[in-house]
């Protein structure tokens, strides 16, 4: 080609196949006669400076031994993936969000943790556990009307309490709560002939129940909790 040359460039692993190719076009004009080159080869272009400073610069600004590329428009993967060796994969945002706008977002199925350091996750659409489970959650809360309502904390349990028409026993919950006036107590029997109940809580972990009119033998009583 008129006013072009071609200049070789070894390639470090001196394959033939992977040979890479510098074409440098002379311009005129504004450019002054400067020339542009360009770099074409298959998956991996490898620049080692030998000599100098050892430095790598475009247009005259040294980059990273390490790179570490800003993308200034969209970003396309098309169907690839976004792989990161070391095993951590950090989303900062400069504002105070991250967005992800799909359709739905698969965490998994490898195993690990999702983790969010942030104030909160906002969702604009259902969550699907499929036949997971949510685990180790903290306060819970659900939206009645534009309330938003802390979920209480259940616990159950059949326990036999005492024996004979009438008396009191006391029943301890597996887990405590905060105190005793932070949970409810419903409890009912188990068997027939039915009795007057009543329950108190006397602790976060322990409550009262007395019962009366009730029938002869053993009195099991099935009872729930609900609080915080």
């Amino acid at each position: 080609m008129a006013g072009a040359s071609y200049l070789p460039v070894v390639v470090a692993n001196g394959d033939p196949s992977a040979s890479v190719w510098a074409y440098r076009s002379l311009m005129s004009g504004t450019n002054g006669g400067g020339g542009v080159t360009k770099l074409t080869a298959g998956p991996l272009i490898t620049l080692s400076p030998s000599g100098g400073t050892g430095e790598v610069q475009i247009s005259g600004v040294a980059q990273p031994s390490t790179w570490v590329g800003t993308a200034t428009s969209d970003l396309n993967m098309n169907a690839h993936k976004i792989t990161n060796s070391s095993g951590n994969l950090t989303l900062t945002a400069a504002n105070s969000h991250v967005v992800i706008d799909a359709a739905s977002v698969a965490i998994g199925p490898s195993g690990g943790n999702f983790v969010i350091a942030g104030a909160q996750l906002n969702s604009y659409g259902p969550f699907n556990f499929n036949t997971y489970a949510v685990s180790n959650c903290g306060p819970f809360s659900r939206t009645l009307g534009a309330v938003s309502i802390q979920q209480p904390v259940i616990q159950y349990g059949r326990t036999p309490i005492g024996s004979g028409g009438s008396g009191t026993g006391t029943i301890t919950i597996p887990h405590s709560y905060t105190d005793s006036t932070t949970y409810q107590v419903q409890v009912t029997m188990f068997d027939s002939p039915s009795a007057q109940l009543y329950a108190t809580p006397i602790s976060g972990s322990q409550f009262t129940v007395g019962w009366s009119s009730g029938g002869g033998g053993a009195q099991i009583i099935m009872w729930t909790t609900f609080g915080t």
